[in-house]
């Protein structure tokens, strides 16, 4: 048990593989995707007014009109990537957790297509 404990502890070498699914456990992915959801906190993504601030302040800096393609790596269940959307980028996302983009793409289908 105390060498199980000391192996626990050990700090991991550099670019090492871990043993969590930290981004795939159901339970995290699911209450990761409420904390994202959640429009009154800033735990997960920022409230939407912010949201809608930080898409405007790049689009600003970086006009869709000049760099009409973003790669959001880790987008979550999309919120950025649809503002960047509604402001004219061609958005692409990423991200470890299939719950969330399951949402997303659930989303951006509603949002586009219906």
């Amino acid at each position: 048990m105390f060498h199980t404990l000391m192996n626990m502890m050990r700090k991991p070498l550099l670019y090492e593989k871990g043993t969590v699914g930290l981004w795939t456990d159901e339970y995290i992915s699911k209450n990761m995707l409420e904390a994202h959801l959640n429009p009154n906190s800033d735990s997960a993504t920022r409230r939407v007014s912010t949201v809608r601030e930080i898409v405007e302040w790049i689009a600003s800096i970086a006009p869709a009109r000049q760099y009409p393609q973003l790669l959001d790596l880790g987008c979550g269940p999309g919120i950025y990537a649809e503002e960047f959307y509604r402001v004219g980028y061609s958005v692409s996302g990423m991200d470890f957790s299939q719950r969330s983009i399951s949402y997303a793409k659930n989303s951006a289908y509603k949002k586009v297509c219906l």
